[in-house]
């Protein structure tokens, strides 16, 4: 039997490298979303903001769901450009998989985003979000204490997004087209909430 965590995601805190943010051809103009951060949909349902580590494979799965905000939405809803469909706040949920690092200092993982119908990017498409996670030990002496150990033993992980984490985006003709790439910085926790024995050579 392997030994998985059921591990809920807080306290995301993340932003978008490039302060320009995304460029668009909006109502033919070339204009800059300016900066992009997002966090938690805390009012989301479960399993967002959940996932699981396999303590025996390594193997780790996470289900984001997130809240973007960006000046550009606000100056666009002044401007007269947003629609009442269009109005709603941009959400993005996220299916990653990935592994925990050799050195159990952190893991990597990635997946495909799913902008809501209804806000005014919601026909963006993402097709591909690496995140380099490196998992930050607290407190004095603890120095060489693994992300894994900390779980297991039902304590919260810090973790914080590596520089080459990043996200693809791919834009409709409507709003200029192309792919672009934007690059992730900020961190999260991982908090334990229950220890579960699966079958081996299940899917986790």
């Amino acid at each position: 039997m392997d030994t998985v965590i059921l591990v809920k995601i807080e306290s995301l805190h993340a932003r978008m490298v490039e302060p320009e943010g995304m460029k668009l051809n909006f109502q033919g103009r070339n204009i800059s979303t300016g900066p992009i951060v997002a966090h938690l949909d805390e009012s989301a349902p479960v399993p967002a903001n959940c996932g699981m580590l396999n303590l025996n494979t390594g193997r780790i799965r996470l289900h984001w769901s997130v809240i973007v905000t960006m000046p550009f939405s606000a100056d666009a809803f002044v401007a007269g450009f947003v629609d009442k469909e269009d109005s709603p706040t941009m959400k993005i949920t996220f299916e990653e998989e990935g592994c925990v690092d050799d050195d159990d200092s952190g893991f990597d993982a990635v997946g495909p985003g799913k902008i809501a119908p209804g806000s005014l990017l919601s026909k963006v498409t993402v097709p591909k979000q690496p995140n380099y996670v490196e998992y930050i030990p607290s407190g004095k002496g603890k120095e060489k204490e693994r992300m894994t150990a900390t779980l297991a033993r039902g304590e919260t992980a810090r973790c914080n997004f590596l520089p080459k984490s990043y996200l693809d985006l791919t834009l409709p003709k409507s709003l200029g087209g192309g792919n672009q790439r934007l690059h992730l910085t900020g961190g999260f926790f991982l908090v334990p909430v229950m220890t579960l024995k699966q079958p081996k050579n299940s899917n986790m």
